[in-house]
């Protein structure tokens, strides 16, 4: 074998290695710009249309400052300490403008850990007709101090009178 025989056969396996790593090279750029290609392009057109879905999606805020806004107007709301009495006087009021009888009240109050706030949690007997209990929970509903009602139940009071009875428990919130 001679030097020159050796060195025909070193080229021409270079050639054809160089030769197979370009049709390699060619078949792979051909499968991605017609197969896969496509294909990303048709994903990123879905993936767009999801997030101008997603969006058109959230509800619409008149204000956008978020959450954090609606959360501190929340706690605005709620009345000082010192205004506890306003607000059972104001309960009382609804009651007799509505000539519902309350007997009796249950106090209790405690504090919130790790806030500021104090929960108190009113029980009461309350009697008249069925209409005035129903705008008397209606009124505590949509009033402007957030009261929650913890425990409702109805029940017959002085069937003479048509009345009904209702056993009533609510919680206010007041900032101490």
């Amino acid at each position: 074998m001679t030097l020159s025989s050796i060195s025909f056969r070193v080229s021409k396996a270079s050639v054809l290695l160089w030769s197979l790593a370009a049709m390699i090279l060619f078949f792979d750029a051909g499968f991605y710009i017609f197969a896969l290609k496509p294909k990303e392009m048709k994903l990123f057109s879905l993936e767009k249309e999801y997030q101008a879905k997603r969006e058109a999606s959230k509800p619409v805020r008149e204000d956008k400052r978020g959450i954090d806004y609606e959360l501190i107007k929340v706690y605005d709301m709620i009345p000082l300490w010192e205004e506890f009495t306003r607000v059972t006087g104001d309960i009382f009021n609804k009651a007799e403008m509505l000539n519902l009888l309350i007997e009796s009240t249950n106090y209790r109050s405690e504090p919130v850990k790790g806030s500021n706030l104090i929960k108190v949690t009113v029980s009461m007997p309350v009697t008249g007709s069925y209409g005035e209990i129903k705008r008397f929970i209606y009124d505590l509903e949509t009033s402007p101090t957030l009261f929650i009602i913890q425990d409702l139940s109805l029940g017959s009071g002085n069937t003479e009178e048509g009345d009904v009875s209702l056993s009533l428990t609510i919680t206010a919130y007041f900032k101490g």
